[in-house]
């Protein structure tokens, strides 16, 4: 089961690390099971933290996006040339 904190349950696992003595590498030893869960914990923060990474660059570019459409659908009076290219050439770029 994976714990809904996982930051929480990280510290939680090292603590109780802490407490037991290790007393050889069986798999039932608490030590051997602290570490394991210590381990796990560890690749499911730096998952959950890379995919946090990759929403917000997702969010960046939908935000760019959406300047790009608003620049595009207003009428000609109202649009800026210029402003609409530097977008234009913003996006281009972050591809």
């Amino acid at each position: 089961m994976v714990p809904a904190r996982p930051r929480q349950a990280l510290r939680r696992a090292r603590q109780r690390l802490a407490r037991v003595v290790a007393g050889g590498t069986s798999p039932s030893n608490p030590g051997v099971r602290a570490l394991r869960e210590v381990a796990a914990l560890k690749r499911k923060v730096d998952r959950i933290e890379a995919e946090l990474d990759e929403s917000q660059q997702l969010h960046k570019r939908l935000a760019e996006i959406t300047d790009v459409v608003a620049e595009v659908l207003l009428s000609a009076e109202q649009r800026d040339g210029a402003r609409l290219r530097a977008f234009l050439q913003d996006y281009d770029r972050g591809l």
